[in-house]
Parts: C-alpha cells; structure tokens; sequence
C-alpha cells in the first residue's frame, strides 16, 4: 500500500491501526499512524490541487471522498498523542519535539475540541501534573481504542502514584484505597491482581487493628520493574 495515496489507503491503515492496538503491537501501531499522517495530509493537498481541475458533480463527488478519508482524523491524532505519552513515559528516546509539533498542528486544526482530542490532552496534562487520580478516572473513559494505548503508560503511572502515596500517607494507607486511586475495580480477582503488583514493587502489607489490609508506608521500600516492552519513535 505505500506510495498510494487515495481514500482506499487511508482507510486500510485506519483498520490496519486498530487491529495493532488490538494485538498490542505498538511498534506495528507507530508504523500505520505515521504513514496515516502522511496520507491525510495528501488527501487534503489533492482537494486543493483538484479545485482547479473539477468542477461541479466531479468536484462535489471529490470532496464527498475526501470528507469520507479524513473523517477520523481527530480520532487518530489523539492516538498519536498518547502514543507519544507512551514514549515519553516508558522509552529513554525523546518524543517532546514530535508531541509539540502535534500539539501546534492540532491547535490550528478544526478538530481541537473533537471529544477525542480533548480526551487525550487530558491524559496529557494528567501525566505532566503527575495527577494519577485523573489519570485513572480517563482511563476508564469509553473513548474509542484509547484505553489500548493509555495499557502501556499504566505501569508507569501506578508505581509513579505508588511512590507519592508512600511519601504522603504516614504511616500506612489503606490498601482497598490505594488500589481504588490505581484503577483498580473493586471485583475479587482484580483486587487480587491490585495486591500482588502492590507486593511485587515491594509494599508491606500489614492488617490493622480494626482488621483492615494496610501499606505499612515505614516499612515498604518500593521496588521498580523493568519496561516491559520496546518502542520506537516515528
């Protein structure tokens, strides 16, 4: 598909996107959404370019193509966003000079305040102010195939939510609170879950004495993994 650029393309690597997020291939994600920058901008370069040639029913039918390719632009911007989140937060490559050329592009563009957008420049500003309350109340947003990409900055954020809980609750803080506050859902088995990541970065649980499950902030030395994945810029 590379070096055609028509409505066809675009919407080839629009379901070729999809499918990478749904596998969790981010790299193979990366690789349609730079190549679908590309093709948007074609597609608006070719309706300007045929203004000069078409006219009346040919140039109505044109334009009617081309809304139709570049109807889920704003969608695949806010994607692009996040996946330069992911970067910033899980990689030791730069994304910042990237995220703010989107971000000048997104700010000239007629989609700024799509619901997609503005969900993804949340989760930006949730992440630079180190706010993970927000944070996890935008990861259990509904918004289209985000939540795919925000997968991949969880761990970051929970262990970086993790070491602010340690350092501000003295001397312990109820563990069901802090799985509430890392998105964790209150069903058995994710609590389960909740629990043995809390162990495995290194939490001291402890019960109280009104027979509550407690993270003993003294005695916790919170421990890091290792990224779990690879990534690649542009």
């Amino acid at each position: 598909m590379q070096r055609i650029n028509d409505y066809f393309t675009v919407n080839v690597y629009e379901n070729h996107a999809r499918i990478s997020l749904e596998n969790e291939d981010i790299n193979e994600f990366n690789m349609c959404q730079t190549q679908l920058r590309d093709l948007y901008d074609s597609v608006e370069k070719q309706v300007q370019d045929k203004r000069a040639s078409l006219q009346g029913k040919e140039l109505v039918a044109h334009k009617i193509k081309a809304e139709n390719a570049l109807r889920n632009r704003a969608e695949f911007s806010a994607y692009r966003l996040l996946y330069f989140l992911h970067i910033k937060l899980n990689s030791s490559q730069s994304s910042e000079q990237d995220m703010m050329g989107l971000l000048a592009e997104i700010d000239r563009s007629s989609f700024r305040d799509s619901p997609e957008v503005t969900h993804a420049l949340a989760v930006r500003e949730a992440i630079f102010t180190n706010n993970y309350h927000r944070f996890f109340l935008l990861y259990l947003v509904d918004m289209k195939m985000s939540p795919y990409l925000m997968d991949h900055m969880v761990e970051h954020v929970r262990f970086a939510a993790l070491q602010m809980m340690i350092r501000g609750y003295k001397p312990s803080v109820s563990m069901n609170f802090a799985l509430d506050e890392l998105g964790y859902d209150s069903s058995p088995q994710e609590r389960e879950q909740g629990k043995s990541m809390l162990l495995n970065h290194g939490c001291a649980i402890k019960e109280s004495a009104e027979g509550e499950e407690v993270i003993s902030s003294t005695d916790t030395v919170l421990v890091k993994a290792e990224p779990s994945d690879k990534t690649n810029t542009m």
